[in-house]
């Protein structure tokens, strides 16, 4: 899935512990000289804590003097505390020197934002604000790991950062997660809505946005560009990306203008999906670069990213709707939902490939734990699966290199399927894991403990069987002892 986001570590540098400004004055009078920053850290938030050590003052000034160490961990992380001089860094200097208190938070906020995935923090909180989701520090956490972050388990990095965020007045009130607009738009420069609108768009999209916006900053407002040389351009950025032939205009084009990011010069446009020249709307250039960055191709498509903001039980009305691709869409959704709850990382959507025989697979993803597993999950919108669809998905399963196939169904499940499910795990490498309409219902309705509950239970049935299986090789081989 790319590249892993970090956020800054806090530890001590929060809101609720210390004042941004009388921490930047300690660091400033101190002149480099750390021992007294600590001393002086020690002195104005510390001096009480670690009551338990106060019959041996020594150990408890060690014991504040570590947390005191841990604010300038904290303002290192954030970019404002050099440890080589024991100085401010020139953000801190500017922050320092602001005499305006508003202004000050709100210079501190589009730093956090704009370099320090700020941005990221923010639209994981709007898609569970979207999909109706109850913001907990466990659900903040699980969005972000699915947006790409990469989080120690008992971490409140994420919890910091929204604090201070908090206090720059980006989101309202004390202790809620509603963003404020108007003030996210006046730090960031560019509404929370076209960011969120930006990252729906599909890889080569963003890959050819992001070539004419550079193209565009190094030329008078309002050039147009030859369509062909932009994607030129594109392609040596990222590859062959684009889809070829009368595709282009249709699935490349004519989204990007209807979404106002580009416009084309009519008068130069001919049949060809490469004519004509193009220039960016104000759409476009009103963001700033460092948020066009491509990234790597996206393996989830943009209509389910679209359809992923959505709650779940949303999702799963819309598998009853009439219109075949309202309804597919919503089984693609459901799958990558599903995996995701599971803690599984998805890779791959609709494969297709010689690697499947020209088979769909609706979600490949990754299992790390204490091991890596690989897992086929096909979610099915029909009244019974068969020992055929299951057979079908152990094939795929043996060409992909998978050990876990989830089958899902909004129906049941033939006798047949959960017999061979069980031979399956008795005689072989693969275990097949099936979800039925009831347990898909406990799903919706009560969220992830009620479908990791269920794994649980199934984990248990094929521990059992392979612990079976095991048993009847070491009586065939004549290896001693019980299992």
């Amino acid at each position: 899935m790319g590249e892993r986001f970090r956020l800054p570590a806090g530890h001590e540098f929060s809101p609720g512990q210390v004042e941004l400004l009388d921490v930047l004055k300690i660091v400033d009078t101190a002149h480099g000289d750390l021992v007294a920053i600590r001393e002086a850290l020690r002195r104005k938030y510390f001096a009480a804590s670690a009551p338990k050590y106060a019959a041996d003052p020594e150990r408890r000034k060690v014991e504040q003097t570590k947390r005191a160490g841990n604010i300038l961990i904290g303002m290192q992380c954030y970019g404002l505390f050099s440890s080589k001089s024991a100085t401010l860094t020139s953000l801190g200097q500017q922050l320092l020197v602001e005499p305006d208190p508003e202004a000050r938070m709100r210079a501190f906020a589009e730093h956090i934002l704009k370099n320090l995935h700020g941005v990221e923090v923010v639209a994981a909180i709007t898609t569970l604000r979207k999909r109706g989701e109850p913001i907990t520090k466990a659900t903040f956490h699980e969005q972000l790991e699915r947006g790409g972050f990469d989080l120690p388990r008992a971490t409140t990095h994420h919890l910091t950062m929204v604090a201070w965020l908090r206090r720059a007045k980006v989101f309202v009130g004390d202790k809620g997660y509603v963003v404020d607009e108007a003030q996210f738009e006046q730090v960031v420069g560019t509404p929370n809505s076209t960011l969120t609108e930006l990252r729906m768009l599909g890889y080569e999209k963003r890959v050819f946005l992001k070539t004419l916006h550079d193209r565009a900053k190094a030329s008078p407002p309002g050039h147009w560009f030859p369509t062909k040389e932009i994607l030129a351009g594109s392609v040596y950025r990222a590859g062959n990306v684009f889809p070829h032939g009368d595709t282009l205009r249709r699935t490349l084009f004519n989204p990007l203008e209807a979404g106002g990011w580009i416009e084309f010069d009519k008068l130069t446009e001919g049949r060809g999906g490469k004519s004509g020249n193009v220039r960016p709307t104000a759409k476009l250039t009103g963001i700033e670069q460092g948020f066009l960055l491509e990234g790597s191709p996206d393996e989830i498509p943009p209509e389910i990213k679209a359809a992923l903001v959505k709650e779940t039980v949303a999702i799963y009305g819309e598998l009853k709707s009439g219109d075949r691709n309202v309804k597919g869409l919503a089984l693609e959704a459901l799958a990558v939902r599903l995996v995701s709850d599971l803690g599984l990382e998805p890779v791959r959507l609709r494969e297709r490939s010689k690697a499947t025989g020209g088979a769909e697979v609706d979600v490949v993803a990754d299992g790390v734990g204490l091991h890596y597993s690989r897992w086929l999950c096909q979610c099915k919108n029909t009244a019974l699966v068969t020992v055929s669809d299951l057979a079908k998905e152990i094939g795929m399963a043996t060409l992909l290199k998978a050990q876990v196939i989830l089958l899902v169904t909004t129906g049941s499940f033939a006798e047949t399927v959960r017999q061979h499910a069980s031979e399956l795990a008795q005689g072989t490498s693969i275990q097949a894991v099936l979800l039925d309409g009831e347990a898909l219902r406990l799903y919706v309705e009560k969220g992830a403990p009620a479908l990791l509950e269920r794994m649980v239970g199934a984990a248990a049935v094929t521990r059992d069987l392979k612990r079976a299986q095991l048993r009847v090789a070491l009586e065939e081989t004549g290896a001693p002892g019980p299992v």
